[in-house]
């Protein structure tokens, strides 16, 4: 069974489908095939056209690398762009070469999140115990005053590290100025944020920033896209509201339900339904953390994650250069403002309640499934492509040089 570990990856970006699950990939592939001469990695769809951005044929080299001592005879990366497959929009094949015998193909999948799958197996392979907010409300409200009882002890132990993990990536984003690499000539803001008192905003740059350069490790919640959302929420609270780190454990465990519950539902990949499934599960995992560190019950934990989901159907994912910056960094700090309003909402607007977080998430699958493959980490359709046709009138002055 699947458990919040898997929910709370800790590793380094910029993306979970095409840095982190590529990489787990290839380390699986390799480890299965200890024999063979030689390795070809090809890589397709979202993972070929958004490739370069996102680090992913550097992790493949990287991990032949450190594997192997890589050389072109030992190993061969291909982002295809021609290479699709109608079971997923991730797909990596995988081939072991075998001199005098047989070669070995298999075709893998990154499924969001961080996690993977091949062809023909089962999504996802195993089943977490909950796949409605339904399910979990009983439970949740059992033990709403500590959600630690709903969790094992490696998996608690796991969040402690996690949340170390997520002050570790703040400060480190807080302390560094300059231009991220990609060629987009994207500054950082968190420090400059920070030193203006937007602390919310700062924070979630820091972590965001950190993610796109890959310099430190950060924490999937419930992606590497969308990682500053919930660990600006929380240390900002940790700081200015005197939350001690044992609250904010379990206000990670309710996060980390909520996006159990998700990903039995659809995966949290914006190559498989755009943005909307890694911010917006994102913001429906903080605001069901802050519901409840504000004394929220049951009710307005499940309105605060819906409301936070229904405010974010239909975003795309559409990121300029294959880049995990514009709009990706923006739209974590921005987002992360938006937290409390959705939680002030669930908090004194009950009276008019009539969605339900399971209704508002089979709106988000739909509204993914329905959502021009353009929109869906291609970069080949909305900013990305308006990028393209003028770069030049697209930036016309950095306001932070």
């Amino acid at each position: 069974m699947n458990t919040i570990l898997d929910i709370y990856k800790i590793g380094r970006g910029p993306s979970s489908s095409h840095t982190m699950a590529v990489k787990s990939i290839v380390l699986d592939f390799i480890k299965k095939h200890p024999n063979a001469d030689r390795f070809v990695a090809r890589a397709g769809g979202s993972l070929a056209l958004t490739g370069l951005g996102h680090k992913t044929d550097f992790i493949m080299q990287q991990v032949f690398e450190e594997s192997f001592k890589f050389t072109e005879q030992s190993g061969k990366v291909i982002l295809d762009k021609t290479y699709q497959d109608i079971e997923n929009p991730c797909p990596l094949e995988m081939t072991a070469l075998y001199e005098g015998s047989q070669d070995v193909k298999v075709v893998y999948f990154s499924i969001g999140g961080g996690d993977f799958a091949k062809k023909g197996q089962e999504v996802p392979a195993v089943q977490f115990e909950y796949d409605s907010f339904a399910k979990l409300q009983s439970n949740l409200n059992k033990h709403i005053k500590d959600p630690s009882k709903l969790v094992s002890k490696e998996e608690f132990e796991h969040i402690k590290k996690a949340w170390q993990t997520m002050q570790f990536c703040i400060k480190q984003g807080l302390t560094k100025t300059g231009v991220l690499d990609g060629g987009l000539n994207y500054m950082r803001q968190a420090k400059d944020r920070y030193s203006k008192k937007d602390y919310l905003s700062a924070f979630a740059y820091a972590v965001a920033e950190e993610n796109a350069s890959a310099e430190t490790d950060i924490v999937t919640c419930p992606t590497c896209g969308a990682c500053g959302i919930l660990p600006a929420i929380l240390y900002y609270q940790k700081l200015y509201n005197q939350l001690d780190d044992s609250q904010i454990y379990r206000a990670l465990i309710v996060a980390g339900l909520i996006a159990e519950i998700v990903k039995m539902v659809m995966p949290t990949s914006g190559a498989a339904y755009g943005c909307q499934a890694e911010v917006g599960v994102a913001c429906a995992m903080s605001a069901g953390a802050l519901a409840w560190i504000s004394g929220g019950n049951i009710a307005q934990i499940e309105a605060a994650a819906s409301i936070a989901l229904e405010d974010c159907l239909g975003m795309t994912c559409d990121p300029v250069l294959g880049l995990v910056q514009v709009p990706c960094i923006d739209r974590n700090a921005l987002k992360a403002n938006s937290i409390m309003n959705y939680v002030n909402y669930a908090m004194f607007n009950m009276t008019n309640r009539v969605r339900h977080f399971d209704k508002t998430l089979l709106a988000m699958k739909e509204t993914g499934r329905d959502m021009n493959e353009r929109y869906r980490e291609t970069s080949t359709g909305g900013l990305a492509e308006q990028y393209l046709k003028d770069e030049k009138e697209f930036f016309i002055e950095n306001p932070y040089s």
